[in-house]
């Protein structure tokens, strides 16, 4: 099956002008000046004047098998759908478990990131949760790496958060020894998700285990690192010193109680402080639940975070901010396939990458979505 989008400009995530693109099965075959790609017999045509064409997003946090329960059982989040997902332009989602690793097992999310593939979305996973030990598929997250396909790496492990159990210096630096060894036996990033909470004690035992371990920082997503200012500022010099950082979307703060930072407010201070683009990553954690606590602990309100607020975040960053569309893309496209390492194939538009494209507007409004080489929205 062919597809030709033409006449569209072309961020790949890079601008790259006015271009046309043939889809041949599941891979970009040729990009080319307008007019200028042979014309094949039964191809699929579509005029994309005025319009802008992107890769997939890729959403590298979400509960894709549901998630909360901080409020108790009436609390838990729904399954996110593959019909969210792609009508959102999320074409690679990373599914993994939170708060809850007793009722949200392993297998569940192992099966909804099955059943997602099969509906035409690419997934993958995180074996574990905010607790250590790991709850994992094999029973050893080296063999979750080494033989369950769609396993990237661990988590989301919680620190600094009252949430976890609180993992030791020696349990965290044991684990990113396991994570990164497996990793290189599988041929997969090796990565380890940490989730960070409003304790002050921010990124200290990521940064202790850097400094006592010989394990590279490449294999270390700590997410969530705009819920607060002090973490922001720790993030920033975390980044500039080569780590990634991953920015949660939609978040809005809603007073005292909850002082976390709009992505896009985050992002203009990482780069007013020189934090490399290619080091910050963005993600929803979509169908998490969103909890507010007050100073003893005692839940004030909760709620479930959107996928959409993905692609939403990036029309806020371009269109308020006004950031190029080539600084903010690669939070969400080539920089996740990097930290997870899913690029070449993912992220970008190129020759032999696969056919994972999103139209919009001018305006930077969703137009159309295709994963694989077909058009799913």
């Amino acid at each position: 099956m062919f597809t030709c989008i033409r006449n569209a400009t072309v961020f790949s995530p890079d601008r790259l002008g006015i271009r046309d693109i043939l889809l041949a099965g599941d891979k970009i075959a040729l990009i080319g000046e307008p007019g200028s790609l042979p014309v094949i017999p039964g191809c699929r045509d579509v005029d994309a004047t005025g319009m802008n064409l992107i890769p997939g997003l890729i959403d590298g946090h979400v509960h894709v098998a549901g998630g909360g329960g901080e409020g108790g059982f009436a609390t838990r989040t729904p399954e996110i759908t593959v019909e969210e997902l792609l009508g959102n332009g999320i074409t690679t989602v990373v599914g993994l478990t939170g708060t809850d690793g007793i009722t949200r097992s392993q297998e569940n999310l192992y099966a909804k990131v099955r059943s997602l593939r099969e509906q035409g979305v690419s997934a993958f996973m995180l074996s574990g949760s905010y607790q250590f030990p790991l709850q994992t598929l094999t029973g050893d997250i080296r063999r979750d790496l080494l033989l369950v396909e769609p396993v990237l790496g661990a988590g989301e492990l919680a620190v600094s958060d009252h949430r976890g159990n609180q993992i030791t210096f020696e349990e965290l630096a044991r684990l990113a020894g396991e994570v990164r060894v497996a990793g290189l036996l599988a041929g997969k990033a090796g990565v380890i998700v940490l989730h960070l909470g409003d304790h002050p004690d921010g990124l200290a035992l990521l940064q202790e285990v850097l400094a006592r371990t010989a394990v590279p920082r490449k294999h270390f997503i700590p997410t969530h690192v705009n819920r607060n200012p002090r973490l922001l500022k720790e993030a920033a010099e975390y980044g500039k010193a080569g780590g990634w950082i991953d920015l949660t979307s939609g978040f809005a703060s809603a007073g005292k109680d909850d002082p976390c930072i709009p992505a896009e407010e985050a992002l203009e201070f990482l780069l007013e402080r020189q934090v490399p683009m290619s080091n910050m990553l963005m993600s929803s954690d979509a169908q998490g639940s969103a909890p507010v606590f007050d100073g003893n602990g005692r839940l004030l309100r909760l709620e479930v975070a959107s996928c959409r607020t993905l692609f939403e975040d990036i029309g806020h960053m371009m269109q308020r901010c006004g950031l190029d569309p080539e600084t903010v893309l690669p939070l969400v496209t080539s920089n996740p396939a990097r930290a997870y390492g899913l690029s070449p194939g993912k992220g970008t538009l190129a020759p032999g990458s696969d056919a994972d494209l999103v139209l919009c507007t001018a305006s930077w409004e969703l137009f159309g979505v295709w994963h694989g080489g077909r058009r799913s929205v």
